[in-house]
Formats: C-alpha cells, structure tokens, sequence
C-alpha cells in the first residue's frame, strides 16, 4: 500500500495471496501516485490502472493477478507452512 507498491510493482516476480491488498490511500488525500506506480499502472489492461489511480481503490489478491499487479498467486497456508519448517 502507498509508496511501497511503486518500489514493488517493478520487480519481476510478485506474489499474492488471498490476504494480499495493493491500494494507494495517497489518491484519497488528493495526492498523485508515485512515479513507480504511474507509471505501471497506465500499462495494466483495460481501465484497472486508471480505476485504481483515480479512485485509490482496493485490489485484493486475485484482483491483482487478473490486471497484472501480481505475476503468481500462493495460498497463504502454503506460505505459513513453509516459514514454520
């Protein structure tokens, strides 16, 4: 969220779970988004970026896999199993 998504949004492989949220609360306070997520998110298909850009909406984890934000999505079960090990 905020200022983190533009840092994160560039990498190459971005991983979302069910409990995964990309937004940028900044849009709400009429600020504009950051360089790094303007510019990924007038590149995302159809209206996603400019939805997201104009209004500071919620994405949750498909969401964002749908429109390109994340490249792989992983169950957060799987993820809680693995760090435990």
């Amino acid at each position: 969220m905020g200022g983190g998504a533009g840092v994160s949004v560039r990498g190459r492989f971005r991983v979302a779970t069910e409990k995964s949220v990309f937004s940028m609360p900044e849009i709400a306070l009429g600020f504009f988004p950051n360089i790094g997520a303007s510019y990924c998110l007038s590149r995302l298909p159809g209206f996603f970026g400019e939805y997201a850009g104009l209004t500071g909406a919620r994405l949750d984890g498909a969401e964002m896999l749908a429109c390109g934000l994340a490249t792989h999505f992983v169950s957060s079960t799987v993820l809680e199993i693995e760090v435990c090990r």
